[in-house]
């Protein structure tokens, strides 16, 4: 009979449950792209303080995911520098590159 460690089953479930979470928030990332990819540069979806308001959040969830990972969340950054801020794609690739150094 093979023994069970409980400690180590729920840090395989956890894990198992964060790369699930994770793989359904790329999979809608790349389809909110695909969606607006016909979005001109510089329209942003809010302005004002709800621009603020969603950066602050977004950013917050960049963090976590970031930290629980332990990569440099540039996947997560670039799409929200793109879709929430309106910038290019070459200045948010920038950008998520500098905050990542």
């Amino acid at each position: 009979m093979v023994a069970v460690n409980p400690h180590r089953f729920a840090a395989d479930a956890v894990a198992a449950t964060l790369y699930r979470v994770i793989a359904i928030m790329l999979v809608l990332i790349a389809i909110v792209l695909i969606l607006g990819h016909d979005a001109t540069v510089g329209s942003a979806w809010l302005t004002g303080a709800a621009q603020a308001g969603a950066g602050v959040v977004a950013g917050f969830i960049i963090g976590v995911v970031a930290s629980l990972l332990g990569v440099a969340a540039g996947e997560l950054l670039i799409p929200t520098l793109v879709l929430l801020f309106g910038a290019d794609i070459k200045l948010a690739g920038s950008l998520s590159l500098a905050v990542s150094l």
